[in-house]
């Protein structure tokens, strides 16, 4: 990865071993979705919420573990539940609205997708912050 002039994140470009890397990544990206909405179809198809694909891995949770639930919770006003589920699901609603609202504001422009570096820094940091709490946790709220 590297970072251009214009603070945006990318992939490598121009040689051989970009495109490999780019086309590598991108059919990661398509079997990892399948395997994501294959799960949650699953569940859906049962009248349930998905639990979380990578605690059924891992036994471990991830950042984003219990941000429906919390979510959710928001939604009844119960604050103190929405937080023990996942304090930081309003921050990663936002920044996937804005990381959204950028992709595609550079798909109508035409122009190569790059995510802002302010906005990979926040991923960054949320993620790493969120997966500490998980970690610390009552394994009852993963």
């Amino acid at each position: 990865m590297s970072v251009n002039g214009l603070g945006y994140v990318g992939l490598p470009q121009r040689d051989a071993l970009g495109r490999l890397w780019r086309k590598s990544l991108a059919l990661l990206a398509v079997t990892l979705l399948a395997v994501y909405l294959g799960w949650n179809i699953y569940w859906l198809a049962q009248g349930r919420l998905a639990p979380s694909l990578f605690v059924a891995i891992t036994g471990l949770p991830c950042a984003t573990t219990g941000c429906t639930r919390s979510l959710m919770a928001w939604g009844r006003g119960d604050w103190l539940q929405a937080l023990r589920y996942n304090p930081l699901s309003l921050a990663f609603v936002v920044l996937l609205v804005a990381s959204g609202c950028q992709i595609a504001l550079q798909l109508f422009r035409r122009k190569r997708l790059a995510l802002h570096q302010s906005l990979a820094w926040g991923w960054g940091v949320n993620l790493t912050v969120g997966w500490i709490y998980k970690l610390l946790s009552d394994p009852a709220y993963w």
